[in-house]
C-alpha cells in the first residue's frame, strides 16, 4: 500500500511487490512494521556524495543513507514507482525519499557492511497485471577514508532473462524425461571423435558408469560392423563429415554380454568459422532385434538345410521310381515273350492229347486214355 504523508504509528508498509493484506515474514522485500511517524533526517555526508557516484542511469536507481533512509532516487526509479501502482521495490515510495528510514533496506545494508562489496536480490512485482522480475545491485558507498557511508543501488528488469532461463530448464527437464523414458542414449564428440558426454541411458544399459568412457573413442571399447542391411554408412560419414544413421555399434558388457547399438548423428560445425567441432547424436539399443534377426536367419538356415535333404531325397526316390519302371517294363517283356513263346507248342500239346482223349485217330488202351487226360489238364494248367 502506497505511504500517506500522516503515518499512523503501527501502520504495514509493504516494500516486498505484494499486495496489502498479504502475510509478512521480515525478510528481505517482505512487509514492513512502521514504529514511527517522525521524519528521520538524511546523511549529510552520504548526500553530498550522491552527485559524484557513477551509475547507469537508464536504471532506476537509488541511494540510501546506513540507517536505511532513502536520500535520492533518480527519474527512472520514479517512473517504476509509479507503475508499480499499490506496490514498491525495497526502498520504498519515491515520494518519500529523504524523509523516512525504510526498515526493508536494513537487511540489505547489513548484507552489504558485511560482504563489503556489492549483494544482488531478485524482487518479484506485478505491473499491469503482469509479474515481473527486478534484479537488484546494492553497492556501498565510500568516502575519501574509505569507509562505507552509504548504500546505493539499481534494479534491473530481468523477466525476460529469468523467464527464458525458466522456459530453457522446463524444455531440458522435459528432453531428459524423454530421454529417460526411450531406449535412446546420447553422444556428442569433439573434432577427434573422442566423447565429450554421454547420456546416463547408456550407463543404465550398459552397466558401467558413462564417465569410464569419457575422452575415449568408439573403438576403444566397441567395435563397428556392418548392419543388418550390410551398410557402414557409419565410417564413410564420419571421414566426410557428413550424417549418418544406424551405424551398427557392438559394445560387450561386464559380464561379456554383446550389446548392440544403432548410432546416428549429425556434424556440429562452428557458426562463425565453419570449423568442424564434432557430432552430436544417439545410440539405440537393438540388441533384441539382432537377437531375433538372428533366431529367425538360424531357423531359415535349419529349413534351407532340411530342403536340401528333401531335395536330394526326392531325387533318390526319382531314380528309384525309373529303376522299378524299367525293371516292370522288362518283366512285362518277358513275360510276354514268354507267354508267346509258350502259346504255340501248348495248343499243340493241348490238341493233340484232346484228339486221342476223343480216339480220333483210333481205339487206344484205357492207360492211354488216361496219359492223354493228364497231358492235356497240365498243358491247360501251364497255359493258365
Amino acid at each position: 500500500m502506497k505511504l500517506d504523508n500522516q503515518l499512523d504509528d503501527e501502520k504495514i508498509v509493504d516494500l516486498a511487490g505484494r499486495r496489502s493484506g498479504e502475510a509478512a515474514d521480515g525478510a528481505f522485500g517482505a512487509s514492513i512494521q512502521r514504529t514511527q511517524s517522525r521524519q528521520v533526517a538524511a546523511n549529510e555526508q552520504a548526500l553530498g556524495l550522491v552527485a559524484r557516484i557513477i551509475m547507469d542511469e537508464s536504471l532506476p536507481f537509488y541511494v540510501c543513507s546506513l540507517d536505511g533512509t532513502v536520500i535520492h532516487v533518480n527519474d527512472h526509479y520514479k517512473s517504476i514507482d509509479k507503475a508499480l501502482g499499490e506496490m514498491t521495490l525495497a526502498p520504498g515510495e519515491a515520494q518519500l525519499a529523504g524523509r523516512f528510514a525504510v526498515p526493508s533496506l536494513k537487511p540489505v545494508i547489513d548484507d552489504v557492511l558485511a560482504s563489503d562489496t556489492t549483494v544482488r536480490a531478485e524482487e518479484i512485482v506485478r505491473i499491469g497485471g503482469h509479474e515481473r522480475i527486478f534484479l537488484g545491485r546494492h553497492t556501498p558507498v565510500r568516502n575519501e577514508r574509505g569507509d562505507v557511508v552509504a548504500v546505493a543501488g539499481t534494479y534491473e528488469d530481468v523477466t525476460a532473462q529469468v523467464r527464458g532461463i525458466e522456459e530453457a530448464n522446463r524444455t531440458q527437464s522435459r528432453f531428459q524425461d524423454f530421454a529417460r523414458a526411450s531406449s535412446d542414449w546420447f553422444f556428442e564428440c569433439d573434432a577427434d571423435m573422442r566423447i565429450r558426454s554421454l547420456s546416463d541411458r547408456f550407463t543404465a544399459i550398459v552397466g558401467q558408469p558413462a564417465s569410464l568412457f569419457i575422452g575415449s573413442k568408439f573403438e576403444q571399447f566397441g567395435r563397428f560392423e556392418e548392419n543388418l542391411d550390410g551398410r557402414m554408412d557409419g565410417i564413410q560419414g564420419i571421414k566426410m563429415r557428413k550424417p549418418f544413421r544406424e551405424q551398427l555399434f557392438v559394445v560387450s558388457d561386464p559380464s561379456g554380454e554383446e550389446l548392440k547399438f544403432h548410432l546416428s548423428a549429425v556434424p556440429v560445425f562452428d557458426r562463425q568459422t565453419g570449423d568442424f567441432r564434432g557430432y552430436r547424436g544417439v545410440g539405440m539399443d537393438v540388441s533384441g532385434r539382432y537377437k531375433q534377426a538372428s533366431e529367425a536367419d538360424q531357423i531359415r538356415k535349419n529349413l534351407e538345410t532340411l530342403l536340401r535333404e528333401l531335395t536330394r531325397k526326392n531325387l533318390a526316390l526319382d531314380e528309384a521310381t525309373v529303376q522299378a519302371t524299367s525293371a516292370l517294363r522288362a518283366k512285362n517283356e518277358f513275360l510276354a515273350a514268354m507267354s508267346h513263346e509258350l502259346r504255340t507248342p501248348l495248343n499243340a500239346i493241348i490238341g493233340f492229347a484232346e484228339a486221342f482223349e476223343q480216339e480220333t485217330f483210333g481205339e487206344l488202351e484205357k492207360a492211354y486214355l488216361n496219359y492223354a487226360t493228364d497231358i492235356r489238364k497240365s498243358g491247360q494248367h501251364l497255359l493258365g
